[in-house]
């Protein structure tokens, strides 16, 4: 993901919690993000300003990613994909 794209996603986080991000926080949230599709980023960040009442922490960006949902059933039934898919590794 660009920088740019990020920056239009993060804003609708910024509006929708009236908040402002600093430099740092900005450059925390995007380290962990960007290697992720903007696809799945954006219908992440859309799904938590629909479900968290307030500020959301990065994890709560990363559990409504749904990147395993195409192949496994069960994927709904895991609050947190990573977790998923570290189990069904073992």
């Amino acid at each position: 993901m660009t920088k740019e794209d990020f920056i239009k996603q993060i804003t609708k986080i910024q509006t929708a919690y009236n908040k402002s991000f600093t430099q740092n926080e900005l450059r925390l949230w995007f380290n962990n993000f960007e290697k992720m599709n903007i696809k799945d980023f954006g219908i992440a960040v859309d799904k938590t300003i629909k479900e968290l009442t307030f500020m959301p922490k990065i994890a709560d960006i990363v559990c409504r990613i749904e990147n395993n949902s195409a192949t496994d059933p069960y994927a709904y039934l895991y609050k947190n994909n990573q977790w998923a898919e570290l189990v069904k590794g073992e």
